[in-house]
């Protein structure tokens, strides 16, 4: 029988035989956890009358509508990224300026696209 690998499991393995890529291991955990909530929200948003869905009223940095879905998702991938203290500065196409991830600043930098387009 065939036996899927999660995510964490893998990155344990990697990490166990690659100790220099344990904070990789700590960034993809907090893109998981975020990634789960994401998908608890999309799950929730199927309703019709959701309040998730719908424009937000604003406009991202490339010219585009935000949807009320992409502020949320963009919040919950930033949190997530922020809380692995792992990244000092975030920056999305729903934001302006990047944002400053920790008060102590690291040497990592993410920038990312919450890809709710393809939700």
């Amino acid at each position: 029988a065939t036996t899927g690998v999660t995510l964490t499991r893998f990155m344990h393995e990697v990490e166990r035989v690659n100790p220099e890529l344990a904070e990789l291991a700590q960034l993809l955990s907090g893109i998981q956890t975020a990634s789960k909530a994401i998908s608890n929200l999309v799950k929730r948003s199927q309703l019709p009358e959701s309040s998730l869905l719908g424009l937000e009223g604003a406009i991202n940095v490339q010219g585009e509508e935000q949807k009320k879905l992409d502020v949320i998702t963009n919040d919950i991938l930033k949190s997530a990224l922020r809380h692995t203290g792992k990244v000092g500065v975030v920056a999305s196409e729903e934001e302006d300026t990047p944002m400053n991830a920790l008060k102590q600043m690291k040497d990592k930098e993410i920038l990312y696209d919450e890809g709710s387009t393809y939700v």
